[in-house]
């Protein structure tokens, strides 16, 4: 069988397109075999989170991690958990939102129980006997000129 210059040349093309292929191939493989793993970590009800339905996750000012649960407040220093629910004050556990004001006061909303103002010792609660608008609060904005800010369902905004 005589191979013409053309069929030559595209067999040799075809040969240096599969070994392209084939190394393009074998760098991925090294590159998945030798990737980075990544640590996730997961935190419960079992690590001592108070609920494991978190609806907000707040950083404040002294580096905690506050995290606002259906079943309450859980403050978390990157080794422990430190829970507050209405046993220790708070006017109910459905927590919503978590603010820091210019203060340090940590702000909790609630689903249903008005809003309360924690100053690292005791917990201070308002709701709509306190002229807050609604007690359920979807939200708490503190501005740089000290208002705290709530934002109501169905009960528009509430300053404090």
């Amino acid at each position: 069988m005589l191979i013409l210059p053309v069929q030559f040349a595209q067999a040799k093309f075809f040969m240096l397109r599969l070994k392209k292929y084939i190394l393009l191939f074998c760098s991925f493989a090294f590159v998945n075999a030798f990737s980075q793993q990544y640590n996730i970590k997961s935190y419960s009800t079992n690590s001592g989170l108070v609920n494991s339905i978190v609806n907000r996750v707040y950083l404040d000012s002294k580096g905690y991690l506050w995290f606002a649960t259906q079943g309450g407040v859980s403050k978390f220093d990157g080794t422990s958990f430190y829970n507050y629910t209405s046993k220790q004050g708070l006017p109910g556990n459905d927590i919503t939102y978590i603010e820091e004001d210019n203060n340090k006061n940590i702000w909790i909303a609630t689903n249903g129980f008005g809003v309360s103002k924690f100053d690292g010792e005791k917990f201070t609660n308002y709701s709509t006997k306190d002229g807050l608008g609604n007690d359920v609060v979807r939200q708490i904005y503190a501005d740089s000129k000290g208002n705290i800010w709530f934002a109501t369902f169905g009960g528009g905004i509430s300053k404090y």
